[in-house]
């Protein structure tokens, strides 16, 4: 998969009220747990952006243990950066064609 490949992001994401208020095993918890697709329509650059800078670093710690996961995570960061620069171009290309067509 090449960095042009890349044409989503998967997060799941709980509630911190419900999930602060249970204090039970993960496997036990029956509270929804919502999943969000990050993709150009759907934009969320700063969640995929975040998720880079964390593989970026996990990468680091990797590097000397387990060279070919260090290099794996670090295409993979890429990978997720390129992607959401492609979402934030495009927000700021609509953005632009929005404010030039007001004025």
């Amino acid at each position: 998969m090449s960095c042009n490949d890349f044409c989503c992001f998967l997060d799941k994401v709980g509630d911190g009220n419900t999930d602060h208020y249970c204090w039970q095993r993960p496997e036990d918890m029956t509270t929804d747990r919502r999943a969000y697709k990050i993709d150009p329509s759907n934009p969320g650059s700063d969640l995929a952006g975040e998720t880079a800078a964390a593989m970026a670093a996990a990468s680091i710690v990797f590097r000397h243990s387990n060279p070919t996961y260090a290099n794996e995570l670090l295409t993979h960061a890429h990978q997720v950066k390129f992607f959401s620069w492609r979402i934030l171009a495009k927000l700021f290309f609509l953005r632009m064609v929005a404010v030039l067509l007001l004025a």
